[in-house]
């Protein structure tokens, strides 16, 4: 039976490691030592700058996301007939799933419109009918 190559080599690499730091004086292997030991643990240290960066670029990446999500859905709405100008406010969970969408329009007073928004929303976002909820708009504005 042949001995493990990968084995073998590393229990040589271990002797040949402990025979030089043997070798050296004492002196010398505890300096060593102790600049391992401080490489680890700069290393291991995360800064601070990086981190609050890393999550204001996440939060307003996503917030961004939202955003466009929330423009994109006004300009298809306002293409459908008898719909009219648009504004919408889409709603989050922390997982990023949607909560829950208002749309105010200008075509939400009448029924088939409110139901033709309605089943688009649903189509596009996978939520239920009660989390939409359309809304006609004001007309003095």
């Amino acid at each position: 039976m042949q001995p493990d190559i990968w084995r073998v080599s590393l229990e040589r690499r271990v002797s040949l490691g402990i025979s030089l730091l043997k070798s050296l004086p004492k002196k010398n292997t505890w300096m060593i030592l102790l600049l391992v030991g401080v490489l680890l643990v700069v290393i291991a240290i995360p800064t601070k700058t990086e981190s609050k960066t890393g999550t204001l670029d996440i939060y307003s990446e996503s917030n961004q996301n939202e955003t466009d999500m929330e423009k994109r859905l006004e300009n298809l709405l306002q293409q459908m007939h008898g719909v009219g100008e648009v504004h919408t406010m889409i709603t989050y969970r922390e997982d990023k799933q949607v909560e829950g969408i208002v749309i105010i329009a200008d075509g939400g007073g009448d029924a088939v419109i409110v139901r033709n928004i309605t089943e688009v929303v649903r189509a596009l976002f996978d939520v239920d009918s009660h989390k939409i909820k359309v809304i006609e708009k004001n007309q003095n504005q």
